[in-house]
């Protein structure tokens, strides 16, 4: 756990790197994070989470999100209540 990590202990999703780790996902609610997949390199990054984390989301049901470049992405969902599911990526992601 980063100290940018404050939760209240909730599963993550973090990034490792040359330099270190970075917290991808998590905001500052006790809400879980679920890594789903990534593209063959390693440079995109899905995981899916409940927590709102981006501008726009105001569903309150699990959303698929891309972390790529050091921007995370809302891929599914927004202000509908319907709950998306990660099926896989190409290997490009």
């Amino acid at each position: 756990m980063l100290g940018t990590d404050n939760d209240g202990g909730a599963e993550d999703i973090y990034e490792r790197s040359a330099t270190g780790y970075a917290l991808i996902s998590g905001g500052s609610a006790n809400v879980p994070a679920y890594f789903e997949g990534a593209s063959a390199d390693g440079s995109r990054v899905f995981f899916t989470t409940y927590e709102a984390l981006v501008a726009g989301d105001s569903g309150t049901t699990y959303d698929v999100h891309q972390r790529s470049g050091g921007a995370l992405t809302l891929v599914s969902g927004g202000s509908g209540n319907f709950a998306a599911s990660f099926r896989g990526a190409s290997a490009d992601g």
